[in-house]
Order: structure tokens, then sequence, then C-alpha cells
């Protein structure tokens, strides 16, 4: 799966059995909402100026690649391998909690 474009809005989830290959200027998920990229069997490659996520990033069998000058995530990255390149990176452990 391949996506090229110059802003990307992800509300939900990516899901691909192969290799999932993002290029985008500006990536984020809509609404602070919590998202999923998934590739089953492959690699993720996102590639982008400014990445700002909310949820997981998961590729158990293969490699996440991140290419950004600004990178932030609030959430985990589970794969194989992660590789992370730019000049600002932030990734924090989302917890939520429930109100009762």
């Amino acid at each position: 799966m391949s996506v090229n474009c110059t802003d990307l809005t992800v509300s939900e989830t990516i899901f691909s059995s192969g290799s999932i290959y993002v290029d985008a200027a500006h990536c984020k998920g809509s609404n602070d909402k919590s998202i999923v990229i998934c590739s089953e069997n492959g690699d993720i490659v996102i590639n982008g100026r400014n990445i700002e996520l909310n949820g997981l990033i998961y590729a158990p069998k293969g490699t996440v690649v991140i290419y950004a000058k600004e990178f932030t995530l609030n959430g985990s990255i589970v794969a194989n391998n992660v590789l992370i390149r730019g000049s600002r990176v932030k990734i924090k452990n989302r917890i939520t909690t429930e109100q009762k």
C-alpha cells in the first residue's frame, strides 16, 4: 500500500497484509482520536516534514521507519525493528483513564 500526498489525515485505521509506505509533508490523526497503522507481514515507512499521531504503529514482522523533521507520537510502536530519523522526535506512551 502506498500513499503519496501533501496532507494526510487518518481517522481510524490503515491496514495492509503487506508493507505500507506513506509520503506526506504533513500527517496527523483526526480530532485527536487514537489511530492504528498496521502491517501484518511487512514494513511501515512514513516520510514527511511534520508527523503528529495518537495511537499505535504496528508491524510485528517488519521494520517501522520514520523520516520526519518533526515526529510526535502519543502512543506506541511495536515492530521487529524501529528506525527514526528527525530533528525533533517525541514519543510518549498515551495512558487513558476511564472516569466513573
